[in-house]
């Protein structure tokens, strides 16, 4: 009896941290009346550079951040240039020459705060040197399949010209030029050399009679090469396990292309027809509890550029 009880008490108990954590958890600071505290740039200021990294300090319960930048002010607005949400406290952005305010929010999901805001003027000069090319795409260490990828950045004023490197390897400035420099007006690039499998380092600057940018830089890994089949290890084919609990192991073999994973495809039918279920990971077992009945599985590997590998071979597992 006194077991019994203890054991109503212990579930009881429990039940009672579980709902109280819970509870702690949907309870949300309200922020309304906070203020976002502004540090660079600062307010009136003026700048030569045109790009900026617009910084703020954290507000406690915040768990994002909405940045506007508007011209020449929101009292009296022509453009918005910008409306993002961000969960970092800074954001790097480049402005044409003009005047600007700028003001950021705090908020999470149930709360927002007023708008703190700061003007600023961007009065350039045609020296670039303090200017940065802001990459759009693709993302840094980008892996693809693309024969032909198309690279673009953000625009800057005063710039006559953009100059886009792209290199063997990770050594941008004396890698092997996969190309010769390429000189453009516009502010994206498609190649039109087919890329090789491999790994390269592309760069922008921006340039004009006077001066220029350094050059900003990313990676991309370019593979084109679909994964071989792996070897299924064990259960052997035909296998008998009794108690139900499964370990899938299989090999594949060694690839120097992008990284894979594996895909483990699990049938009910000989004729792998109906799937029961698909589970994906970097690692080469797999364990699962399975009910009475005949199996099939077979694997899949997948690289990180999106190519596709042929099926292994299919096994049979049986659960008596």
């Amino acid at each position: 009896m006194y077991k019994k009880l203890l054991n109503h008490h212990s579930v009881w108990f429990l039940g009672v941290l579980i709902l109280l954590g819970s509870c702690h958890q949907a309870i949300l600071e309200d922020i309304t009346e906070a203020r976002v505290t502004l540090v660079a740039p600062s307010n009136g200021v003026q700048i030569e550079d045109q790009t900026i990294t617009f910084l703020w300090n954290e507000v406690e319960g915040a768990s994002s951040y909405r940045l506007q930048i508007g011209k020449p002010s929101f009292d009296s607005l022509a453009t918005v240039v910008l409306d993002s949400t961000v969960e970092a406290n800074s954001y790097t952005y480049t402005l044409n020459p003009g005047n600007y305010e700028w003001r950021v929010q705090a908020k999470n999901s149930g709360y927002e705060s007023g708008y703190t805001t700061y003007r600023i003027r961007v009065d350039s000069s045609e020296n670039l040197s303090g200017a940065q090319v802001v990459l759009s795409s693709p993302v840094d260490s980008f892996f693809t399949a693309s024969l032909y990828p198309q690279f673009s950045w953000e625009p800057i004023a005063l710039s006559s010209f953009y100059g886009f490197r792209i290199v063997r390897g990770s050594d941008f400035e004396n890698g092997e030029l996969f190309t010769s420099k390429v000189e453009t007006t516009n502010n994206s690039l498609t190649l039109t050399k087919a890329l090789e499998n491999g790994k390269f380092t592309w760069g922008v600057n921006a340039e004009n009679a006077k001066s220029k940018t350094g050059y900003s830089k990313r990676f991309i890994w370019f593979d084109n090469i679909s994964p071989v089949a792996a070897t299924p290890n064990n259960p052997q084919d035909n296998a008998t396990q009794p108690d139900g609990n499964v370990v899938f192991t299989w090999t594949r073999p060694s690839d120097s292309g992008t990284p894979l994973y594996d895909s483990l495809f699990l049938y009910s039918d000989p004729g792998l027809t109906t799937l029961i279920k698909k589970v994906s990971g970097a690692g080469q077992t797999y364990s699962d509890s399975l009910t009475a009945g005949d199996y099939y599985w077979r694997i899949r590997a997948t690289d990180r550029a999106g190519n596709v590998g042929t099926f292994s071979v299919s096994r049979k597992v049986t659960i008596p």
